[in-house]
């Protein structure tokens, strides 16, 4: 009983967590607008420095009142693309991330020595080979990320930039242009014999004896560390 309310309490606390950051920003002097182009007003402000960029080691990066303009910006973008834009980038999307996924378990699940031996290590290189490189080649290529779009498109809709409906629809094509994505990956990379056999089986059954409560908050955990990912590539100033 004790570890459901601890989970429950974990997840209301994360969901409400990105209404507090959005607010914060808001209260810096900021005043998004509709333009037609993605570049938004910001007033003068005594909270911002007068410096564009804070920096850092090779390079510049924006202010965090300036990565949620830009995070807005981005989700005004994504939220009143049209139709059929919306969901051949949602597809693109899905194949990205499935991508990533058998490049995970080509490389990272099929090293059973360093597993055995040094299972951090195996932690590691699962984690850095695949999904960092698909979520790269989504934000490069501008393409539409459920996932990414949870908080992009929630922080236009904020801001006024789109409706709510607009969001919804958007939430709605791209989750379903992920899935079909995605599937399309699977049956090539089975149709090429590249599907990866063991390991793959290995992954998907650790994943299907979880509980609901954990799928679910590890699912959530997930999610919110793409959101911050995402935001993070709005903060950067170029792409090294």
């Amino acid at each position: 009983m004790s570890s459901n309310l601890l989970a429950f309490g974990m997840f209301w606390w994360l969901s409400i967590s990105p209404l507090f950051t959005m607010t914060a920003a808001r209260t810096q002097g900021i005043t998004l607008q509709h333009p037609t182009n993605l570049c938004l007003s910001v007033k003068k402000s005594k909270v911002l420095p007068s410096n564009r960029a804070i920096l850092v080691r090779g390079g510049g990066a924006k202010t965090p009142a300036e990565t949620f303009q830009a995070y807005a910006a981005l989700g005004k973008r994504q939220g009143t693309m049209a139709a059929k834009p919306m969901a051949l980038q949602s597809l693109l999307a899905g194949m990205f991330i499935a991508m990533g996924g058998v490049l995970a378990v080509s490389v990272g699940a099929s090293i059973p020595g360093i597993k055995s031996a040094n299972p951090g290590l195996q932690r590691i290189v699962l984690g850095a080979f695949g999904l960092p490189f698909g979520l790269i080649m989504v934000v490069l290529t501008g393409a539409q990320l459920f996932t990414g779009n949870t908080a992009l498109v929630s922080a236009a809709a904020f801001e006024g930039l789109v409706t709510f409906p607009q969001l919804l629809n958007n939430w709605l094509v791209s989750f379903t242009g992920n899935l079909i994505g995605s599937l399309i990956v699977v049956i090539l990379i089975t149709i090429g014999g590249a599907a990866g056999g063991e390991s793959v089986i290995a992954v998907a059954e650790a994943k299907c004896s979880l509980s609901f409560i954990q799928a679910f908050v590890r699912g959530f955990l997930c999610n919110w560390m793409v959101c911050i990912a995402i935001w993070s590539a709005n903060a950067a100033t170029d792409v090294a």
